[in-house]
């Protein structure tokens, strides 16, 4: 019942990104970076693992905080972001896809939303949000950018539509999560 939102809200989202990929490109072209990635670092898994849930935590809490959330609210959506996120890098290290893995970390994510709102009348909006923005895939977005930018376009199409995919299932690991709720959407 919302479609007229939900395309004005796509196309707005459209029209940032292509704005801020256009300074981007200029920045890039300008100043001659290489946007190559380095090779990752050889470190043990168990430190790898240890620095990726310390990164979501982090990074769930700064996102949360963001939107003014209460402290306490702050520290259960780093958990919950930590938690979901080193759920979906676990499951691509195991050889999951990564959209599928993105699906179940978003499924995780809407269900302990669900039950904080439930139980601690937390809204779900504000334990889903941060979690969910710091899965989504930022880098191949980037990279559809920079290879456009560089005339490949099919390498571009095959980076949007992994990127895509990724985002496609966050939405619909957290549309899956709302089947639960006994309330109308």
């Amino acid at each position: 019942m919302q479609t007229v939102a939900a395309i004005s809200r796509l196309a707005n989202g459209v029209m940032i990104l292509l704005a801020v990929a256009l300074g981007l490109s200029i920045v890039i072209a300008l100043a001659g970076v290489d946007p190559s990635r380095p090779p990752p670092l050889e470190i043990a898994y168990p430190i790898k693992l240890l620095l990726r849930a310390l990164a979501s935590f982090i990074a769930g809490s700064a996102f949360s905080l963001l939107f003014n959330t209460p402290a306490r609210t702050v520290l259960a959506v780093g958990l919950l972001a930590l938690v979901a996120n080193c759920l979906r890098l676990v499951l691509n290290d195991v050889g999951l896809m990564l959209a599928p893995a993105a699906f179940f970390s978003a499924l995780t994510i809407g269900l302990v939303a669900l039950a904080m709102d439930r139980n601690f009348n937390v809204p779900r909006i504000a334990m889903t949000v941060a979690p969910i923005v710091i899965m989504i895939p930022g880098l191949y977005a980037f990279d559809v950018i920079v290879l456009f930018n560089k005339g490949q376009a099919l390498e571009a199409v095959q980076a949007a539509a992994r990127c895509g995919f990724i985002v496609g299932a966050l939405a619909m690991g957290l549309a899956t999560a709302r089947f639960f709720s006994s309330e109308e959407p």
